[in-house]
């Protein structure tokens, strides 16, 4: 007889929605030691196949019985009402990348970062990558208000409020921090701050009755290099990227409790039928 986890994971999958620099690579780790390697599918380590109507990965279909928790630099939802309408998954929310995939009901989790600290740890990590393509642009001779200037001429959303757009799915939205927190409150199983990957994984741990993870850093050495923003480029960032900022603030003043819900949502999922 299949054991409750078992029977949970199918009917459930985690989505982790990568925020580029903010964690995810250490909680992807955490994640692969507390699920085993062949239950975590990344998408960033496969090559996707795109069409006019959306990116395919392939490789995932292979893996598709097995997959517990899929990663990747993901955006948040698109309404499976447009795929399976009038089945029970028209009212759930999925990554357009991977819908074909899945008819399993998603429960998204992710991590985030002040983004003026996001934007000094991409510049950071960029430094150590030379086979990295922004590397080539010019990367290793400049510094960090430099390297703010190159995102800037080229319109990048990396400046934009991307932690946002990210978790909501939307661009350029007049009321994109509402939204932003909606998501949070409502759409995401959990949300942590970057630093605190460990007590998310040990949270999944403790309901599925795991071993608990130790509180481990992936590539750390990236973050010795200073890379401090002149007060004009902090002033910029800090307006450019209001809305991400207020947003972090709010989930760092609101993981915790989430994250207690979020173990009592998936004790009733997991153990309802079992008397636990």
């Amino acid at each position: 007889m299949p054991s409750p986890q078992e029977k949970f994971f199918n009917r459930h999958v985690f989505i982790h929605t990568h925020v580029e620099k903010c964690g995810g690579s250490t909680l992807v780790r955490h994640l692969r030691t507390l699920l085993g390697d062949k239950h975590v599918f990344d998408a960033r380590s496969c090559k996707p196949v795109k069409t006019k109507k959306n990116t395919r990965y392939p490789e995932l279909s292979k893996h598709l019985s097995d997959t517990k928790l899929l990663s990747g630099h993901l955006w948040y939802g698109t309404p499976l009402a447009k795929v399976f309408p009038k089945t029970k998954w028209s009212n759930s929310i999925i990554p357009l990348e991977i819908f074909p995939y899945f008819r399993k009901k998603p429960l998204y989790i992710a991590s985030v970062r002040h983004p003026v600290d996001r934007l000094e740890s991409f510049f950071r990590y960029l430094r150590t990558r030379p086979g990295h393509n922004a590397y080539n642009e010019g990367i290793k001779n400049n510094n960090f208000d430099q390297f703010i200037d190159i995102l800037i001429s080229k319109n990048s959303p990396k400046i934009k409020n991307g932690i946002c757009s990210q978790l909501t799915r939307c661009h350029d939205s007049p009321n994109l921090l509402e939204k932003a927190k909606k998501s949070f409150d409502h759409s995401y199983l959990a949300v942590v701050p970057y630093n605190k990957t460990h007590e998310l994984a040990n949270m999944l741990a403790d309901v599925l009755q795991r071993p608990r993870v130790e509180n481990r850093i992936v590539n750390p050495s990236a973050e010795n290099e200073k890379a401090t923003p002149s007060k004009a480029t902090l002033a910029f960032l800090e307006k450019n990227c209001q809305d991400d900022i207020q947003l972090y603030s709010y989930i760092l003043n609101n993981y915790q409790a989430k994250l207690i819900k979020a173990k009592q949502q998936l004790c009733h999922l997991i153990y309802k039928d079992h008397g636990k």
